[in-house]
């Protein structure tokens, strides 16, 4: 039977995910829909009891290694932008979120102080696997996108750790005891967390490691993090594991971003996995006794305790009220309060208890009723927060692009053009199309002369590696949405194209290559090859240089193209085709950016620069 649930957990999660993802919807529906269908309710299919004690502990792991790719994922200059409110929204907005939902969560149900604060604690966080892939959906300014992101990751572990704290009281007599291992988690979490993030990050650098064992290096290395810091002190992994993924993702090493797809595609694994896993718990009936009120409650969470939350910690820090809306708007919760809820109910179901400890007492003091058992008191905790979950992301989750447009927030779409490379050949084609297409072109390259005279032609040119998306996108405003590589060296533009490709999409990548590059590199390559009988575009930028080469505009209508000659771009307001000669717009206003013949035949080459592409300083 634990066979049978691990492959229907695994092959399900990844099943519904991929289906979701070409249906449009949040995939967690579907998820949690899937464990319920696969599940003792129905198929029978998954049976968590059947991994007994086990479950818990894999639960944890596969959460830690999520924080840490989202840790990796942070943008550290969104923090630099808007740090100040985001610290108050993982300390400030936690307490006011907590408070207000504790309230409530009194007022609205019967369920008692101890459990109202712990639900309370679990509503606190946000979900970075369904905040992360919504803001790169609807592409929502910069700085509200960086503090939806930076709050989804950071106040994952505080969340915990308040569920834990309240766990702690419930279960325990001593209050001093629950609020001193509440500041040892967070002080322990960020030691192991930062120090093991170094070290890795240290012994990556030496080269140590095979290239083609770097990224299961990193997940053993965030593995060690989340399990050394557990060791310290339970329940401090999960920060550990944030403060490592953080301080790695800030290390600038040249491969990263290949580990960074490596695990954000097994963090989509664990994610599948766990919902299903999850979710299979789940029993109808406790969500038909949830009724009207439970409703009610989750409505006052969703709709008046976050925008009085955002409000309240915007005022006077220069959003207007279109920020504070959709910030108050756009709050998904995801996997860490679904985990959290479930493994509360686990435990306290071993357990059997019944109410007791710090917040037993508490509310026996102050006289409201301890009621009933802390199994019927979790099994209600855990039907509220999964409730939450599917509201919000439901909700929210098909609704934030809309809720974007109707607002006025969304970036324009992304129509500039990158060129890698900034020799001769590179920038007569940037100006021919900044001036006829009327596009914005952006010239990157690690050679500083180039740059420079590409800079005084009045180019918008960098010195940067465009293996390395970041800083170009940053020089760029986000405004690059196609990609032509066209340095010398074809695995150069193989290795950009490729990773290019995850930005902007394979479809609106394009590079120049013979096809006799290395074989691995073009095999991996993405993007349309262009130019492929041109010859090296450095020795046709020194013919352009010499005068051995004309190149010149064309109006399009009427056009005969001459032996030898070829036609390099055509373009028209607003449209622009690479090696075509028919892109959209206006006909009349079609123009041709050809090149002329060479002075004798390219000699056969391999593609590879005379001098390679020196990394920039």
């Amino acid at each position: 039977m634990i066979l049978l649930t691990l492959i229907c957990a695994m092959c399900g999660g990844v099943g519904l995910m991929i289906f979701g993802r070409k249906l449009g919807v949040p995939a967690i529906v579907l998820l949690l829909a899937g464990g319920v269908f696969l599940g003792p309710q129905a198929l029978g299919w998954v049976q968590p009891s059947s991994l007994g004690g086990v479950l818990p502990v894999f639960v944890s792991i596969c959460v830690g290694i999520i924080l840490f790719e989202g840790g990796m994922s942070l943008d550290i200059k969104g923090y630099r932008t808007a740090g100040k409110f985001i610290r108050h929204l993982v300390t400030w907005g936690v307490f006011i979120t907590w408070a207000l939902s504790t309230l409530a969560l009194m007022l609205l149900t019967d369920v008692s102080l101890p459990f109202a604060l712990l639900a309370a604690s679990l509503v606190t966080v946000t979900g970075p696997t369904v905040i992360m892939p919504l803001m790169k959906r609807i592409r929502v300014k910069p700085n509200l996108r960086d503090i939806l992101s930076w709050e989804a990751v950071l106040v994952d572990p505080i969340g915990a750790f308040l569920a834990v704290l309240c766990f702690e009281g419930i279960v325990r007599q001593g209050g001093g005891a629950a609020l001193t291992n509440f500041g040892l988690r967070i002080a322990v979490g960020l030691a192991v967390g930062l120090i093991g993030g170094l070290l890795l990050a240290w012994i990556l650098r030496r080269n140590w490691i095979p290239e083609d064992m770097l990224s299961v290096s990193v997940l053993a290395g965030a593995v060690l993090i989340f399990g050394a810091a557990e060791l310290v002190l339970s329940e401090a992994g999960l920060l550990s594991t944030v403060a490592g993924g953080l301080v790695l993702g800030a290390s600038n090493l040249p491969w990263l971003k290949e580990v960074k797809r490596f695990k954000a595609e097994l963090s989509e694994l664990m994610i599948g996995m766990l919902f299903i896993l999850l979710a299979s718990r789940l029993k109808i009936d406790q969500f038909k006794q949830f009724g009207w009120e439970g409703l009610a409650l989750v409505a006052v969470v969703v709709f008046v305790v976050r925008p009085v939350m955002i409000f309240i910690l915007a005022r006077g820090r220069g959003f207007d009220l279109r920020d504070k809306l959709f910030l108050s708007w756009v709050a998904p919760r995801g996997i860490v309060a679904a985990s959290m809820a479930s493994l509360v109910r686990i435990t306290l179901e071993q357990r059997g208890m019944a109410e007791t400890g710090l917040f037993g007492s508490l509310a026996a003091f102050i006289g409201l009723e301890v009621r009933g058992s802390a199994v019927a008191a979790a099994e209600f905790v855990e039907t509220f927060v999964y409730s939450v979950i599917v509201v919000t992301i439901v909700l929210q989750g098909l609704s934030a692009g809309w809720v974007v447009r109707l607002l006025g927030l969304r970036l324009p779409e992304a129509k500039g053009l990158l060129i890698v490379g900034a020799h001769r050949l590179a920038r007569e084609l940037a100006v021919f199309v900044r001036d006829v297409a009327g596009i914005p072109v952006f010239v990157a390259d690690t050679n500083e002369a180039s740059v420079k005279q590409a800079q005084r032609e009045g180019l918008r040119a960098v010195l940067a590696d465009a293996r390395h998306p970041q800083p170009i996108e940053e020089f760029a405003h986000d405004q690059i949405g196609r990609v032509a590589a066209l340095t010398n060296n074809e695995d150069l533009n193989a290795r950009a194209c490729r990773v290019w490709s995850e930005v902007v999409g394979s479809s609106s990548v394009c590079r120049w290559s013979t096809g006799k590059g290395n074989e691995k590199a073009e095999q991996d390559a993405r993007g349309v090859v262009i130019w492929n009988t041109l010859g090296r575009p450095s020795r046709v930028s020194d013919e352009l240089d010499w005068g051995h080469r004309i190149m010149r505009r064309e109006p399009a209508a009427g056009f005969e193209q001459a032996e030898g000659d070829m036609v390099l771009a055509a373009a028209s307001p607003g449209s622009l085709s690479l090696g075509a000669t028919t892109p959209n717009g206006d006909a009349s206003k079609r123009k041709l950016l050809v090149v002329g013949p060479g002075p004798a035949p390219e000699e056969e080459t391999s593609g590879v620069a005379e001098t390679e592409e020196k990394p920039a300083p």
